[in-house]
């Protein structure tokens, strides 16, 4: 079964709340992207020197949906904000939101390529 590539975007300012309300699940892949892309933004601390920078990250999830294999795509700037990102990711792991999916879309989305891009103020 070919995977399709999830990717996740996700754009910050100075005003972003950390606080979000979090979905409890998803049931559509678009769902999980946005209920991934929040979980994720909800545990980065934007920080000012990130304005104009970028870093695109992959990892994959496990049958747990647990991160595993995160790896720096890239990075264009400040190699911390790369830390800060996989930090991140491994402190919103598990997805155990995504267990909600039938088998088939689930192996669609185990394979995620996130890029986090520090928004201008």
């Amino acid at each position: 079964m070919k995977s399709i590539l999830l990717t996740i975007a996700i754009l910050f300012t100075a005003t972003t709340t950390v606080a979000q309300e979090l979905a409890s699940k998803c049931t559509t892949i678009e769902a999980c992207a946005q209920l991934i892309q929040d979980k994720i933004s909800s545990n980065i601390l934007w920080q000012e020197e990130f304005s104009g920078q970028e870093v695109v990250i992959s990892f994959r999830l496990n049958d747990d949906a647990e991160v595993s294999n995160i790896k720096v795509v890239s990075v264009t700037g400040k190699k911390y904000m790369e830390k800060i990102v996989k930090d991140a990711i491994k402190a919103s792991s598990p997805f155990d939101e995504l267990m909600y999916l039938d088998a088939s879309d689930y192996e669609q989305v185990k394979f995620i390529k996130l890029t986090y891009v520090g928004a201008e103020q």
